[in-house]
């Protein structure tokens, strides 16, 4: 154990957060013309793992990989460290994607929500594959960049950025993705990325069980408390 020093221009762990970063990026690329469409099949990418497409996993879309309603077989609610574990499983495989793309169907696509962070493994390939850069490369030129942030880390995994949980950045660099979302993807006048995105990604999907209709709640309350103490100003951020 030891003390950990922080201050303003400490880089947090943001965990899972990075999945919502790496779908602004996915925004920025269907904006400019590198991915054609949401709706572009999951394996138009992977033409390596045409040997494991079924009549089921042909259905799987990108807009299926975002919000994690893949419908694939995935056990990520046990320690890291443990054995039944897919995303330790997906990332002690030669071949991550495949991995994934391997596992059985276990729901039609965009039927329930299964967390699912392999779905964002396949996004950072796909981003590699459509602009010819790691998805944090692209990331940095094409959506941090313009908001003044440099000051990052993200890590890959076997040569792919980690979309699914391997970002670090300062809280007052996050305040500014935050800011971005609230003002339908601008900054200081200039569109980063498309309002239709925004509008789209943050427009539910399906329909909450009851468990997670619960926890939605009990975040929103917890965001409204935070919203009512501001902490910083946007003039803080520039």
């Amino acid at each position: 154990m030891k003390d950990v020093v922080f201050n303003a221009d400490t880089r947090h762990d943001v965990k899972s957060a990075s999945k919502s970063v790496a779908s602004l990026t996915v925004g920025i690329a269907i904006d400019q013309g590198l991915i054609h469409s949401i709706n572009e099949p999951v394996f138009d990418f992977f033409p390596e793992c045409a040997d494991l497409r079924t009549p089921e996993k042909d259905r799987l879309q990108l807009l299926h990989a975002l919000p994690m309603t893949m419908g694939l077989a995935w056990v990520e609610a046990t320690p890291a460290t443990g054995e039944n574990n897919d995303e330790s499983r997906m990332h002690r495989a030669m071949d991550p994607p495949r991995y994934v793309l391997g596992l059985t169907p276990t729901a039609p696509p965009n039927q329930e929500f299964f967390y699912n962070t392999g779905a964002l493994t396949l996004v950072s390939v796909i981003v590699r594959k459509a602009t010819g850069r790691p998805l944090d490369e692209f990331a940095r030129t094409e959506l941090l960049k313009p908001l003044g942030i440099t000051d990052f880390e993200w890590s890959r995994v076997k040569g792919d950025t980690d979309a699914g949980g391997g970002l670090r950045m300062r809280p007052r660099d996050m305040a500014k993705i935050g800011q971005l979302v609230l003002a339908g993807g601008r900054w200081n006048d200039r569109q980063i990325v498309s309002r239709d995105w925004i509008e789209t990604s943050t427009t539910s999907k399906i329909k909450a069980t009851d468990d997670q209709q619960l926890q939605k709640q009990a975040a929103i309350q917890r965001a409204n408390r935070c919203a009512a103490k501001p902490l910083v100003t946007r003039r803080t951020l520039a």
